[in-house]
């Protein structure tokens, strides 16, 4: 990657929709906007994905980053060439029609320079993402409406950025970051520091319990309920079957302990945020229902403006 994504976005980030994080998804890096307020756990999909992704701005612009030309001024802004794609372009791009679509993406939002405003925005992003949540078919309208305002606010962030500082600073920067993160072991997408050893911890402790309930299972649990079975059928005398008894109800109460903790730890399915903020139109009498969404451009936003958002209170 010449445009280092996990720099590149802290600095996008600031200047992204309130409520939302600009982060990376697929395998072509796409840019995508995540709302943690109604998605939750779950990744941005659909038309929360931009048609912006880091292969193209490498594609099409990463040329001002690795390019020395007479033509190319290090303290100018990357923001000053845009619409310089000769100059932008690097010299080892061969793939011509990957560039090519890239390019035609690009000139359709290049003139993106204020932070689109859509009436209803925030409502049409939750209702979209429930419909999402339930697998259900989205209203083309409000769908296209969403991705139009999703790939606005990217590029406008973009720019925003590639506007921030010389090149010479954005080069420098990238690769202190890029250096840093390879010096810690770092790559992007990882969680850092105590996230990751209480996620470590977490996975140790699943996997040994798993062990310890099948070695009780399967192993210890027979032992005891044979040797109480033999102690029986050879009249043993009571106060050996009653300590044969003991700990073959320990290891019942051992075993139900354990199933039950791991039971705990397994993750759960991830609730709609975003069905319960718009819960009455997802829901009727308590029981979930897909709402039924007019086909009509003009009654899509009519309906949109007659839902009622419901505050989810965090626990």
């Amino acid at each position: 990657m010449i445009f280092e994504q996990g720099w590149f976005l802290h600095k996008m980030n600031k200047y992204a929709p309130r409520g939302y994080k600009f982060i990376v998804s697929g395998p072509d890096n796409r840019i995508t906007m995540y709302a943690p307020e109604f998605m939750g756990e779950k990744s941005p999909s659909g038309p929360f994905v931009s048609n912006f992704s880091f292969d193209m701005l490498d594609s099409v612009y990463g040329g001002l980053l690795t390019r020395r030309s007479s033509h190319l001024h290090q303290g100018a802004m990357p923001a000053d060439y845009l619409y310089n794609y000769d100059l932008g372009r690097p010299k080892n791009v061969s793939a011509d029609e990957k560039y090519n679509i890239y390019r035609s993406v690009i000139e359709q939002y290049v003139h993106t320079s204020y932070r689109p405003r859509s009436p209803l925005m925030r409502k049409n992003a939750i209702l979209i993402q429930g419909l999402q949540d339930a697998n259900a078919n989205l209203p083309k309208y409000l769908s296209k409406r969403l991705h139009n305002y999703v790939n606005k606010c990217t590029w406008y962030a973009i720019e925003k950025v590639l506007s921030s500082m010389p090149i010479c600073d954005m080069r420098y920067y990238q690769e202190q970051y890029r250096n840093k993160m390879r010096e810690m072991g770092i790559r992007y997408g990882e969680k850092f520091g105590a996230m990751n050893i209480e996620q470590i911890s977490f996975d140790k402790r699943y996997a040994n319990l798993t062990v310890k309930i099948e070695e009780l299972k399967y192993d210890i649990l027979p032992r005891h309920e044979k040797s109480l079975a033999r102690a029986i059928s050879r009249s043993t005398p009571p106060e050996k079957q009653q300590q044969i008894q003991v700990q073959l109800d320990k290891t019942r109460a051992t075993l139900a302990d354990l199933v039950a903790e791991q039971r705990r730890m397994e993750p759960k399915a991830p609730s709609s945020l975003a069905q319960h903020i718009l819960s009455d139109v997802f829901f009727e009498n308590g029981r979930a229902v897909i709402p039924k969404i007019s086909s009509n451009k003009t009654r899509q936003m009519l309906q949109l403006l007659c839902m009622r958002e419901n505050k989810i209170h965090k626990k």
